[in-house]
């Protein structure tokens, strides 16, 4: 999602200089060579990018874990959140980064924006050949749900 953001950025920067360009440029030629100039860099920049098939990476999954713990931060916009677990090979508490998408499952929950700081959370992941941690299932306890 993050390449999708970036490729979209770069995009409408290269058109604002283009049109800033375009408005720009007068009959002084030295002006003219230094804004062209400019502007094929930054071009070369947009041919850098790497294309992406169907507006969306493909995902490789090279393993699956599980974390049970509290959640720390969530990043809405990024679709992402944090969540402080034990580890139990290494039996020491541990944060893991965990990204949802459109396969993420949800229950005690609708979406990422019900789930708050300090809920714990029991999660199975995926784990990407980009060391990415793709959430599948996000199950939400809350103390009043335990009380019943």
């Amino acid at each position: 999602m993050c390449k999708q953001y970036s490729r979209l950025l770069a995009v409408i920067i290269l058109s604002l200089t283009f049109v800033s360009l375009s408005v720009a440029l007068d009959e002084d030629s030295e002006r003219d060579d230094f804004f062209l100039e400019e502007a094929s860099s930054l071009a070369s920049v947009q041919e850098e990018l790497p294309l992406e098939q169907n507006e969306q990476e493909e995902i490789v999954e090279v393993g699956a874990g599980w974390a049970w713990g509290d959640v720390l931060f969530i990043d809405f916009d990024a679709g992402q959140f944090v969540v402080n677990y034990l580890d139990y090979d290494k039996l020491i508490k541990t944060d893991i980064v965990l990204f949802v998408d459109e396969k993420t499952v949800f229950e005690n929950a609708h979406g990422l924006d019900r789930i708050e700081i300090d809920d714990s959370v029991s999660v199975d992941y995926i784990i990407t050949d980009s060391d990415k941690n793709i959430a599948r299932l996000i199950t939400v306890e809350r103390i009043q749900q335990l009380n019943e």
